[in-house]
Formats: C-alpha cells, sequence, structure tokens
C-alpha cells in the first residue's frame, strides 16, 4: 500500500557539508528537516535558483554551530545567512536530491 505523506512533513536527512578548511577543505555534518515538494513546485523553484528551493525545502535543522560553538537556531534570517554560503547550498542541494531521489540507493 503506497501512502501519501502530509506536505508539511520534514525529513531529518543527514547531510555532508565540505567547508573550506587552513589546508584545503574538510566534510562536516547537519542533520537538514527537508518537505517533500512536489515535482512541479520543485521546477519551478529550481528555475528560481538554489536559494529559492531550499528556502522553501527546508524546515529546519539540528547540529548547526556559529564560529563560538554555540547551536544556531532555525529561522529564515539564520537560513539566509547559510544560503550566502556556496558551500553550505551544494552539500544541502546533494542532500536533498540523495534524499527524496533516493539516487544514492539507485
Amino acid at each position: 500500500m503506497f501512502k501519501l505523506a502530509h506536505p508539511d512533513t520534514l525529513y531529518p536527512t543527514e547531510v555532508d557539508i565540505l567547508v573550506p578548511a587552513a589546508d584545503g577543505a574538510e566534510t562536516q555534518r547537519a542533520t537538514l528537516l527537508f518537505r517533500c515538494l512536489g515535482v512541479t513546485e520543485f521546477a519551478d523553484l529550481s528555475r528560481q535558483g538554489d536559494a529559492a528551493l531550499l528556502e522553501r525545502a527546508i524546515g529546519g535543522w539540528e547540529g548547526i554551530l556559529d564560529h563560538e560553538g554555540r547551536p544556531v537556531e532555525f529561522g529564515s534570517g539564520r537560513l539566509g545567512e547559510l544560503l550566502d554560503l556556496p558551500f553550505f547550498v551544494q552539500g544541502a542541494v546533494n542532500g536533498y536530491l540523495d534524499r527524496f531521489t533516493l539516487r544514492k540507493n539507485s
């Protein structure tokens, strides 16, 4: 039996983010809470850019810390700061696609 999920369901997803470091880059992990967008909404938002897509798709997070190691609370202003970081955007988009297209499992 196939059961549709509620459209506001958030799916916790472990996301690897390749972060610049002194000797190149390091992989850091966070949990993003993603909404599963429909194909039409995904396509429309994708045409507007990754930031527009992620603003809609991300509904929260765990494991994101500020530069002093304190947890960063989720909110639109804080999300906007992260969406200005190209390495965060790349990790978040990859995490979303891995989660909902199941591309890691195919």
